[in-house]
């Protein structure tokens, strides 16, 4: 027989087997799923590199199509094309549109508003991961309101930027446009002059404000001025508004103050309120940080004279701030 201590030896010894055998088969499981995972990512990258020329052809067919002359014809032949959930975004129009239905639904209703509009597409960038970006031209007019970025019955010209996707066969899965300004030799100087003549009502909306910051950075002052211009007499309103006031705030820190004197003028009497306000609050920090002191003496002499006041609101707080960092000494 075993002596006693020997038994109890053998029971309180290192991990038993089966746990060792546990352990090992645990971490063959783990690389065999990883194994799997490094053969799947490297099949999805063989197929993209397959479908690769499939789908710059498909980027050219869809856009091709908007020239034929039906909308009826447009929207069979862009269904050709998408998948069945497919989805359709165009951010300066803040438009969304899901499913195959309504996609090339939306594309036929396109060409019947702007029934002359062409289209071609100047360059396709290939990316990873089924994803592409093309540049595309167009040009045209709407003869019924249905781009609310353009006017009716006025011919223009432009180029859009196309964010693509697609699934694992080569269909369109998702299409998210904007308005092209980051490029010089895709930029239209007519475009300027048209977005500024409705750049305030565009702007109080998310997709448009977008576009019109855009806009602004890509353009010379002359029509920066343009721009900003539409906003006089409406900056009050304007600098509420969650999106509007970041074009005003754009436009006061690319352009000369000079330009823009009107902006500071329409919150003279109205500093304090403006301070306070969640929104308002940050024009109030852009003039501070970008017109010269003397320009802002009497706003300024409106906020120093309640600075107890304001310094305790969690928005005037750092309008002081801004004035103390960009003040004069008087």
């Amino acid at each position: 027989p075993c002596p006693a201590g020997a038994a109890k030896a053998a029971t309180v010894g290192p991990t038993s087997p089966g746990r060792v055998g546990d352990g090992a088969e645990s971490a063959r499981a783990g690389e065999a799923r990883a194994a799997s995972a490094a053969a799947d990512e490297l099949d999805l990258e063989l197929r993209w590199e397959a479908l690769k020329p499939t789908v710059e052809g498909t980027i050219c067919a869809i856009n091709g199509h908007i020239n034929n002359q039906s909308p009826l014809v447009v929207k069979r032949m862009v269904e050709d094309f998408i998948a069945v959930d497919c989805s359709y975004t165009w951010q300066d129009c803040d438009w969304h549109f899901h499913g195959r239905q309504e996609v090339a639904g939306m594309h036929a209703m396109l060409k019947e508003a702007a029934p002359n509009i062409n289209s071609r597409v100047e360059r396709v960038v290939l990316e990873d991961s089924f994803k592409a970006r093309a540049y595309i031209w167009f040009e045209g007019a709407q003869t019924m309101p249905f781009f609310p970025i353009f006017p009716t019955g006025t011919k223009v010209q432009g180029v859009l930027c196309a964010n693509v996707e697609f699934d694992r066969q080569g269909r369109l899965k998702s299409e998210v446009l904007r308005l092209c300004f980051e490029d010089p030799m895709y930029i239209q100087p007519q475009m300027f002059k048209m977005l500024a003549q409705c750049a305030r009502q565009l702007a109080m909306k998310e997709g448009g404000c977008r576009m019109l910051q855009s806009a602004v950075e890509a353009a010379a002052d002359e029509d920066r001025v343009a721009f900003a211009r539409q906003f006089r007499g409406h900056v009050w309103e304007a600098s509420a508004n969650p999106h509007a006031n970041f074009v005003l705030q754009k436009c006061v820190v690319s352009l000369p103050p000079k330009q823009v004197l009107f902006i500071a003028e329409e919150f003279k009497g109205r500093a304090v309120a403006a301070a306070k306000h969640g929104i308002r609050s940050r024009m109030l920090e852009r003039l501070v940080e970008h017109f010269p002191g003397e320009v802002l003496d009497e706003l300024v002499g409106e906020l120093t004279g309640v600075a107890l006041l304001l310094c305790r609101n969690s928005f005037g707080n750092f309008v002081l701030q801004r004035v103390l960092e960009h003040g004069t000494s008087d």
